[in-house]
């Protein structure tokens, strides 16, 4: 398998002038609501806890054969559970011999079922089962990228993002699909260093039979076609605040856009976290460095619903941007970072995080 690590000569641009829009209000992003209004069912469960499974920090999650799978990067372990929260395994080889990983950036489920953890250093996707057991290695087609997915096709698509250092020469477009070692390359980007900003890494996600591409603080949701072209199938509006298109467009580095945007309540910004089944995306957004809500929008009646929260019996479920989707029902993790932001108060002591199930029903 060849290692792609020349950059697009030929960079597609997308139209965006036959999309639809979907509206966000900030201020009804201040309301709970109760979570019968959003979801037919909505179930918790508490993953188990003792001292060689504590989870630090949550950064992606993965339902599949009907396990949950958590990656923590501040520790370079990933934590298998089953449905009903018992631990059953975890891959923590740090090393270079075979199955080992020198640091994972990224996790995904292959067309075969099977877990990639994308060993950054390496240049390597490492191949496990649900059951934790090494299966094979191969190689990344590009060699710097910050989120990948196989295509149903087996192609591969790749978000390549924004150089990080001015010495850096080979990425020059935002998203890479690759087919038969030939490079589509779109979304040009600009010559400055990208804004980092920590999310959960699910800019390429799949709802249904679908697969969408969102670019972190863009005004637009991509969707890849059958035929592996990008095209514009969502834009997001802001009623009131928001981030206005020029900036979207704008060459900002990191320190512009925390002095002049991030700390100004009246700018909302999406973060690059939003999920989708087959019938609704769902949209997490954010003002001033804090959780404020989300966002969840219909496919079929193209109607939205906006919230801060969800209200059930025990507490007000706070939206957080660690999530996944299982058919049609959404995963939620619940962690201390996000309760802070959502100033709701939980007491876990020092358990492991409740993953939070709903589905949710036609509006």
């Amino acid at each position: 398998m060849c290692m792609i690590i020349f950059s697009c000569t030929n960079i597609q641009k997308v139209d965006t002038d036959n999309i639809d829009y979907i509206l966000v209000d900030g201020e009804k992003l201040d309301t709970v609501i109760p979570y019968t209004f959003l979801s037919d069912k909505l179930w918790t469960i508490q993953l188990e806890t003792n001292d060689d499974i504590l989870i630090k920090h949550c950064d992606r999650i993965l339902a599949h054969d009907r396990k949950i799978i958590i990656l923590d990067r501040d520790q370079q372990v990933v934590f298998i559970f089953n449905m009903k929260g018992h631990f059953l395994t975890k891959i923590d080889k740090q090393g270079k011999g075979p199955g080992e990983y020198i640091s994972v950036e990224g996790m995904h489920i292959n067309n075969d079922g099977l877990i990639v953890l994308h060993d950054a250093p390496n240049k390597k996707n490492l191949l496990f089962n649900t059951n934790g057991e090494y299966v094979d290695k191969s190689n990344t087609y590009v060699n710097i990228f910050n989120n990948q997915m196989e295509l149903d096709n087996g192609d591969y698509a790749y978000y390549t993002g924004k150089k990080y250092s001015e010495n850096e020469k080979v990425r020059n477009s935002t998203i890479t699909i690759v087919s038969d070692k030939k490079l589509n390359c779109y979304l040009p980007n600009h010559e400055d260093v990208e804004i980092k900003i920590r999310t959960t890494d699910s800019y390429l996600f799949r709802g249904g039979m679908k697969i969408y591409f969102y670019k972190p603080f863009s005004p637009f949701i991509y969707q890849i076609t059958n035929d592996n072209e990008l095209i514009a199938k969502y834009g997001i509006k802001f009623k009131s605040g928001g981030l206005p298109l020029d900036v979207y467009q704008a060459c900002l580095n990191t320190q512009v856009f925390m002095e002049k945007y991030w700390e100004n309540d009246n700018y909302l910004v999406v973060p690059g976290s939003i999920q989708a089944t087959g019938k609704y995306l769902t949209i997490p957004i954010v003002s001033a460095g804090k959780m404020e809500g989300c966002v969840w929008y219909s496919i079929k009646t193209k109607m939205t619903i906006q919230a801060r929260g969800f209200r059930t019996p025990h507490f007000n479920f706070p939206i957080n941007f660690t999530r996944c989707t299982y058919g049609d029902t959404l995963i939620s993790v619940i962690d201390d970072y996000f309760i802070r932001l959502s100033k709701e108060h939980i007491d876990y002591d020092d358990k492991n995080p409740e993953v939070v199930f709903y589905t949710l029903k036609d509006f």
